[in-house]
């Protein structure tokens, strides 16, 4: 059974940039634009592995995150950001207490990415001709 990655973006462009790379790793992807969109598709859905904007939009990225860690379980969410005043290292240590697994700022590594997604999901390995070694942002 393929394991599914619920991608939580208000932009539509990171949205369908994830399902892609994610897919070609062969996982399952849904999606959600909002924060409360998100925790309707994930009690649909139950996804193995979140990963979450901080900033969204009718419920925020941090509060989604909180409820999220206790529906699918701790360090099985992944935080992107792309806010000018918070970098990665900042949103990993605001969701520190969420046990986010990684925090990713924009634009997205790819690599760097796929690598957490390993790292949680172990059974999701790298399709020929993407090992990781290769720089690519999104």
């Amino acid at each position: 059974m393929k394991q599914t990655v619920l991608v939580i973006d208000d932009a539509l462009m990171i949205r369908e940039m994830l399902r892609k790379v994610l897919e070609s790793e062969g996982l399952d992807v849904i999606e959600a634009s909002d924060g409360e969109e998100a925790l309707r598709v994930a009690d649909e859905h139950r996804p193995d592995i979140c990963i979450v904007d901080v900033f969204l939009p009718k419920r925020g990225g941090l509060s989604v995150m909180s409820e999220l860690a206790k529906r699918i379980g701790a360090g099985r969410i992944i935080a992107i950001t792309g806010g000018e005043n918070f970098d990665a290292q900042t949103v990993l240590e605001l969701a520190q207490p969420l046990e986010v697994a990684d925090a990713l700022a924009k634009p997205i590594d790819i690599n760097k990415l796929l690598n957490s997604v390993r790292r949680i999901l172990p059974d999701a390995r790298p399709r020929s001709g993407n090992n990781g070694d290769s720089p690519a942002n999104a």
